[in-house]
Parts: C-alpha cells; structure tokens; sequence
C-alpha cells in the first residue's frame, strides 16, 4: 500500500483540528458558575463549566471519595471537636462557628492531607500538608484561630 505525501498531511491536518477541539461545536457558554451548598457546619464552594462531547466517556463513574478533616477548638487536641466531613478536592467554607477558631487539625485517614486556609473560599494565606497525625499548636504554622476554609485532597 503506497501513501501520498498530500493524503497523509490531510489525515494528520484532521487529526489535529479533531485533538484541538476545532470539529467539536460547544455545548453550553464556557462562562463558569459558582455554587454553594451549606449543611450547617460548612459550606463547600464548586465551581462547573461547560461540558463538550468526549469521543471515549469512560464506562462508569467512580464516586466520589469522603474524608474527614478533625478539628479542635484549643492546642493539643482540646476543648471543642468535631469532624467535618467532606469530599476530597473541594472547598469548604467554615460554619458553626470554626472560623478563625481552630487551633488543632488532622485528618481522618492517613490516605489524603488537608490544607487550612484563612480566607474563605480557599483563598490568601494557609497551611498545607495536615496530615493523620495532624498539627497540635497552629500556632507553630502561624494560622491559629484564622482558618475559614479548608479542602482535602490526595
């Protein structure tokens, strides 16, 4: 079988318009949109675009992992706890009184780390890296009694 020069640069112009996205017509504006859904002890912010057409869509949907981000009112673990749970890489605002009052934190498994961040949203200044074993004294990473939000991640 004998190739043309002219046939195979046309197969890999295609090719190309087809992994650049130029065949695929938009489905939804590419505007994005911010949800928040608060359960009363935190508020998890997601944000969701458009979807496009995938030629392969894998064959089931894995679900979504939870974990648990521990967290106590004083150092060393005391006063008041509670372990919030979450879905691992989203962001959760801070309710029911946690923000800018935790000063100990760990997570629920030694699978995943979590990070601490003082503004909500999961924005500016924070800690990451939480793990299992936890922090006992924030004040050693300078975020004592200042988180607002926080996200969990592998």
């Amino acid at each position: 079988m004998q190739y043309s020069f002219a046939a195979t640069a046309l197969s890999l112009a295609s090719l190309f318009a087809l992994s650049a996205g130029s065949a695929i017509p938009e489905v939804a504006s590419t505007q994005f949109q911010e949800l928040a859904v608060s359960d009363g002890s935190h508020e998890v912010v997601t944000t969701a675009s458009a979807l496009r057409p995938m030629f392969n869509p894998p064959v089931a949907l894995a679900p979504q992992d939870s974990g648990l981000f521990r967290v106590w009112k004083d150092i060393n673990y005391s006063g008041r706890y509670e372990a919030l749970t979450n879905t691992i890489g989203y962001c959760y605002n801070l309710k029911n009184g946690w923000g800018n009052a935790i000063s100990s934190a760990a997570t629920g498994a030694t699978t995943y780390h979590c990070t601490l961040w003082v503004q909500s949203d999961c924005k500016g200044l924070h800690v990451t890296g939480i793990p299992y074993s936890g922090f006992s004294d924030l004040r050693r990473q300078g975020i004592n009694d200042a988180g607002n939000s926080y996200h969990c991640y592998y």
